[in-house]
């Protein structure tokens, strides 16, 4: 029997499992759970990372300031990302990303509203 808590504080996520033993290949929907939960925050707080480093005015300011999240990670991973963020590899996705998401006629999320609704009422409007 395994038992999970999730929480949350500031950038950091955490989850306990507790179990009377390492999780099992029988309880793989846990094991997925876990993983899914865990890339997504790892996504994010990338992400967040990322628009950290833009803000900044060049390279070595980045390298110079980092955010307060990466202090007590250790310096060395904030340098690693900058060089991540600052690679051409890296550039070259990001611009591409940003065309893309452009040329998007509709978004694919709308919250809790159904899509029809929203164009219903888009049309209202433009009448």
């Amino acid at each position: 029997m395994a038992i999970a808590i999730a929480f949350s504080y500031g950038f950091c996520h955490f989850i306990f499992v507790q179990t009377n033993s390492e999780i099992s290949s029988k309880d793989s929907r846990l094991a997925n759970y876990i993983n899914r939960l865990y890339n997504g925050r790892y996504r994010e707080f990338k992400a967040e990372l990322s628009a950290y480093y833009k803000l900044r005015k060049s390279h070595e300011d980045a390298l110079a300031n980092p955010p307060l999240e990466m202090l007590d990670r250790g310096v060395y991973q904030w340098v690693e990302l900058c060089n991540h963020f600052n690679s051409d590899k890296f550039k070259k996705a990001s611009s591409k990303n940003i065309e893309n998401r452009s040329k998007k006629k509709y978004n694919h999320r709308t919250g809790s509203r159904p899509l029809s609704y929203i164009v219903e009422e888009t049309a209202v409007v433009l009448d």
